[in-house]
């Protein structure tokens, strides 16, 4: 028996197709019997659960459901903010699935597997606490203040795992440690932990992690624009989205599981294109009040270091004379980024301009930080993000 799992939370009972496209791809291409474990909340809805069992039983797969409820403590941690709560439901997996298995397979709710998964399960795990791919490409995109953890020696680069898809070993977490409270215990002496729960899981399971190829996690945004045909992989939509025009492979194979699934009946398919429609138009009026309210003004874009600059300022076109760099970093001021000079957070920088906010794990503190000069949101500022695209992931932001 494959035992497979994933998280889900669900605020506005749109997500849930998501996941529902996921388990699809798994259980179209394999033949091998199959458990499904979906960690919730209250926020998975009675129609959205009967739509799980519906298309599970319709491959013949079992399925089982956890109500997880997260501990104060855990929620009252800083670093619980800058994520949807639901990424942090895997840190239970431990206790609540059965002591009767031993092994299974994470996966994100942004996935397509196009392979048999079967495969992978039978990857040999031998003593390591997980299987994962290591992300080192990611680790080096990190900005200097994002690297905090990695500076104090808690992680190595070339050691540092993807947890999107992985195979835990749970046989040995348990038997090895009280993985859930060490797990707060880390987030709470680390608030700053630029990857959620992430962190906690390669902190502790350091030393035993054993490695898979670019196969079982496969990055679609890294790989759009190359043309590229449908590949035996799982594809990971992490920080991106399927789209619907200008489509890849990997965004036309979401669309043809979800068909395949009870939300792709023709109601739900309906509610999903609206839903689509309307992020295009809350991106259009984001748009609008930039091009409103920034025209004629500098532009300040604050977050010198975050890894969204250049992405922002490949879409819009200004003028080096009209834009200048702010950072809370004190190493970078008087640095340069494009040639133009890093400056000091101060009302002279403010005055009259425009804020664009790169540093999106930040938004919040910077907003504040804005309003004590007497700036307004967008009217004065906004999030730099909003500019880049629509989409309903919870995805990392670094």
């Amino acid at each position: 028996m494959i035992e497979i799992a994933f998280s889900l939370f669900d605020k506005y009972g749109t997500y849930s197709k998501y996941v529902g496209a996921a388990i699809c791809s798994v259980l179209e291409n394999t033949s091998a019997m199959t458990r499904i474990h979906i960690l919730h909340d209250e926020t998975l809805t009675a129609v959205n659960k009967e739509k799980f069992i519906k298309l599970c039983d319709k491959y013949g797969a079992v399925i089982s459901f956890y109500e997880i409820k997260l501990t104060e403590e855990m929620h009252s941690l800083d670093a619980i903010e800058h994520f949807t709560i639901g990424t942090f439901f895997r840190l239970k997996l431990p206790d609540v699935i059965s002591d009767s298995v031993d092994k299974i397979l994470y996966l994100d709710a942004d996935i397509i597997v196009n392979l048999d998964v079967e495969e992978l399960w039978n990857i040999d795990i031998e003593d390591n606490y997980i299987l994962a791919k290591c992300d080192i490409d990611t680790v080096k995109l990190l900005p200097k203040k994002s690297r905090i953890l990695f500076d104090k020696g808690l992680f190595r680069e070339e050691e540092y795992f993807n947890a999107g898809v992985a195979v835990w070993n749970l046989k040995e977490i348990r038997k090895d440690m009280d993985f859930y409270a060490q797990a707060v215990e880390f987030l709470k002496r680390h608030p700053y932990s630029p990857f959620g729960d992430q962190d906690p899981t390669n902190y502790l399971f350091k030393g035993r992690i054993g490695f898979f190829g670019e196969k079982y996690n496969f990055f679609t945004l890294r790989n759009r624009g190359k043309d590229l045909l449908p590949e035996r992989v799982i594809y990971h939509f992490a920080a991106d989205h399927p789209y619907t025009v200008q489509s890849e492979c990997f965004d036309r194979l979401f669309y043809e599981y979800l068909l395949k699934t009870p939300w792709g009946e023709s109601v739900d398919l309906a509610e999903f294109y609206t839903e689509q429609l309307k992020f295009r138009c809350d991106r259009f009026k984001d748009l609008q009040d930039y091009v409103k309210y920034s025209r004629n003004r500098k532009i300040v874009f604050f977050g010198a270091s975050s890894v969204i600059t250049d992405l922002v300022l490949s879409h819009f076109e200004v003028e080096n004379g009209d834009i200048c760099f702010t950072d809370n970093d004190p190493n970078l001021w008087g640095s340069y980024k494009y040639n133009i000079k890093i400056e000091q957070p101060s009302e002279s920088v403010f005055e009259g301009a425009y804020v664009v906010i790169l540093s999106v794990l930040h938004y919040r503190e910077i907003s504040k930080q804005l309003e004590e000069y007497g700036l307004e949101e967008t009217k004065d500022y906004i999030n730099g993000r909003l500019l880049l695209r629509e989409d309903e992931y919870g995805s990392y932001v670094l």
